[in-house]
């Protein structure tokens, strides 16, 4: 009864968050926290961002992402609506905590309280980061490989503080002014009394505003109190006028005016871009009016207005567009935003796995053998359609990114798990498509794709027919190497309770040992010929190479080994079992040295997972093998 407890309790808790993750979760993303606004046309808007047009709806989840590492702000706004706030109330925005700040060294350097969550505001940091601006600067001076790990996040911090100022005033052009113009001045905008100006309006006053400011400075100078209430009042609205333009010159990152017709070779523009460059043509006036619009719908909150203007907002930039961007892949993103197929397809693993490991254990509590491989199918399902949305979106083979190797493997882990029970009928694919799944889903939610996951590669990455088969083929490898030790792994264990009799795992264990060295072998071949059209030579010791040649170097020793009879048939196991260590060091651990053309830079994070990772597998691989060792050992 104690073993069962200790089985049902994980397990009933995995299944009631993998319910409320499932079908509360995507309700509460859908709710609206802060108004009476709905945000599905806002969210349709089209943007130019990391090189591709996204919904605004993409480039949100980045910028929040960036900022605070999650989809939702503290306050469960989601991140259009935060997007929403801060472009057009830019005063509440500063008070939202959306800067992620968990290093305590960090934290004592720009003076923050400790607090649950390490979120902090705009406001919090302001001070911090302008006292240690020369500091900052001292540091960008240095090479990066000198820099502490709390100086890598405090510089960090200040590239997302700068991008935080420039959503902050992205459209401030377009926001009513938060101070007035003298009547005789503001008469000159064409505006009625009572409306509220923008930017835009006083700039028609711009020059006649400077020319009274100086006439006055020339005539009281620096000396307030000679200033009289009129007087201050005027240079208050010219320096306000002033501030806004100095700061709205700097936001670039919010393009979402595409190049009228005509402008061949022009990039997208931000609201600002577009004014101060003269680019604010008849052709793209209905798209700036219809942000107007959105401006004043939002601070007044006028549903009907803002459903109008964001409709209109949306259409405009479409119409702009042309033919740059697709309104069904558009579309087809923003539904992957929402639904989170990835995540549900990770979900569905865990509870698969877990299901699985109590259906081996207590076969008369879970008899449902069928409910394990629904479970399972519908993890691949959300998993596939996940992929090939990716791909239809972004218009390129499914792996390009160390990130999008990981969604690749461990599809096809699942898949040739699932084949695997469907010819033997004796739950071992379920376990491996179970532990493959789960395993690589929880990897796949880490950091690893950090808040873009979806992003543009570069040229030759994108178009080069040799890099993308050779990609392919040895992404594929791993995942047949994973599933190779995986078997043994399994295999070993069934040894040594003396339960290798009733599942005879080896036949499996050889094919898809050369299945994997076929993979790895050919995608390291045609990694060669890439690199020979690319950089004119076939071979250059890069450390990824080595990797993907050290995979092939140990299937051939150990399938060597076997069939000469140099290596016993446990030893062979054992050998195949560490296949997961060398794939791990192969795949990722590469990816940590500060060489070669696959080198990420070292993190942390990384580091300490693949060696936490290694000594785990080589515990679990150790404990059997040296078990049938001294097995051995006594009946000789």
């Amino acid at each position: 009864m104690r073993r069962k407890l200790l089985f049902l309790t994980p397990a009933l808790f995995f299944v009631a968050l993998f319910l409320a993750a499932l079908f509360l979760l995507p309700r509460m993303v859908m709710a609206d926290h802060s108004s009476h606004l709905t945000y599905q046309d806002f969210s349709e808007i089209p943007v130019l961002h990391g090189g591709r047009i996204r919904p605004l709806d993409s480039f949100a989840r980045i910028e929040l992402r960036t900022l605070s590492g999650r989809d939702k702000t503290a306050s469960g706004d989601s991140a259009v609506e935060w997007l929403a706030q801060t472009i057009f109330a830019p005063y509440e925005a500063l008070q939202q905590r959306v800067f992620l700040i968990r290093n305590p060294e960090l934290q004592n350097m720009l003076k923050l309280p400790k607090r649950r969550g390490h979120l902090y505001s705009y406001g919090e940091l302001s001070p911090g980061l302008d006292a240690l601006r020369d500091t900052i600067a001292r540091i960008a001076g240095t090479p990066q490989k000198d820099w502490t790990q709390a100086q890598n996040e405090l510089i960090a911090l200040q590239r997302n503080s700068h991008s935080f100022k420039q959503l902050l005033s992205a459209v401030s052009l377009l926001l009513p002014l938060a101070v007035d113009l003298p009547q005789d001045i503001r008469d000159k905008t064409g505006i009625a009394t009572d409306a509220a100006l923008t930017y835009l309006d006083a700039l028609k006053t711009e020059e006649h505003l400077k020319q009274r400011v100086i006439a006055l400075h020339a005539q009281k100078g620096a000396e307030i109190d000679r200033y009289t209430a009129p007087e201050l009042a005027l240079v208050e609205a010219a320096f306000a006028l002033e501030q806004i333009a100095r700061e709205g010159s700097q936001s670039k990152l919010l393009r979402i005016i595409p190049p009228a017709e005509g402008e061949n070779g022009q990039d997208w523009m931000s609201p600002w871009d577009a004014m101060l460059s003269g680019r604010m043509s008849p052709q793209n006036a209905g798209l700036s009016n219809a942000w107007r619009t959105l401006a004043a719908a939002y601070q007044a909150d006028d549903t009907a207005a803002w459903q109008r203007a964001a409709e209109q907002a949306r259409d405009a930039g479409r119409q702009l567009a042309g033919k740059q961007i697709s309104a069904s892949r558009l579309a087809m993103e923003l539904s992957y935003n929402h639904t989170a197929p990835l995540k549900k397809s990770a979900l569905l693993y865990g509870l698969g796995f877990f299901l699985m490991i109590g259906s081996l254990l207590f076969p008369k509590a879970f008899p449902a053998r069928k409910i394990v491989i629904a479970t399972l199918a519908g993890g691949a399902f959300y998993h596939l359609s996940a992929i090939i949305v990716r791909v239809i979106v972004l218009m390129r083979p499914p792996v390009g990114t160390l990130y999008e190797s990981v969604l690749f493997v461990g599809l096809i882990c699942v898949l040739t798990g699932l084949l695997i029970e469907f010819r033997r009928r004796d739950n071992a694919g379920l376990l491996l498509a179970a532990i493959s799944g789960a395993m690589l889903g929880l990897v796949s939610l880490g950091r690893l794709a950090g808040p873009d996951d979806m992003n543009v590669l570069v040229a030759v990455l994108n178009t080069n027919f040799w890099l993308t088969t050779h990609v392919l083929m040895i992404t594929a490898g791993y995942a047949f190497a994973i599933i190779t030790a995986l078997i043994a792994h399994l295999a070993l264990y069934l040894r040594l309770f003396k339960r290798n009799e009733k599942t005879d795992l080896l036949p499996a264990l050889h094919k898809s040992a050369l299945i994997a060295l076929l993979f790895t072998a050919t995608g390291t071949v045609l990694g060669g010929v890439w690199a020979d059209q690319s950089w004119g030579r076939f071979w250059g010791w890069d450390p990824k190479e080595n990797g993907a040649l050290l995979i092939v170097l140990w299937l051939l020793w150990v399938l060597h080994g076997q069939l000469s009879g140099h290596i016993r048939r446990f030893d062979m196991l054992a050998g195949m079992a560490f296949l997961n260590v060398i794939v791990a060091l192969s795949w990722f651990g590469v990816n940590l040295l500060n060489v070669g053309l696959h080198s990420y830079g070292f993190i942390d994070s990384v580091f300490w997972s693949l060696a936490g990772f290694c000594a785990v597998e080589t515990v679990v691989i150790g404990i059997p093998y040296l078990c049938l060792k001294y097995e051995k050992g006594r009946s000789a």
